[in-house]
């Protein structure tokens, strides 16, 4: 079974709500908006569509991983840090 774009264009809200929150994110509509958000997510981490697909894919992306940016990453165990002070 193909879960591409295609299968998830027939999705129901109820089911985009569903697979959205097994990922992480939560989905609300008001009227005809869909907000997408982290579970406790501020308003800058928010995301309005009116498209139900455009808030599944959004949603999606949201949810992968984001890799570490390299100056944020921890020595790896075993490696040395220079001593500053």
């Amino acid at each position: 079974m193909c879960m591409g774009r295609e299968a998830t264009v027939n999705m129901t809200y109820k089911a985009v709500q569903e697979t959205l929150r097994a990922a992480g994110i939560v989905i609300s509509k008001k009227g005809e908006t869909h907000r997408i958000n982290f579970f406790s997510g501020l308003e800058d981490t928010a995301h309005y569509t009116t498209s139900l697909q455009d808030a599944l894919d959004k949603g999606l992306a949201m949810a992968k991983p984001q890799r570490p940016q390299p100056s944020l990453q921890r020595p790896r165990p075993g490696l040395r840090v220079a001593n500053w002070s």
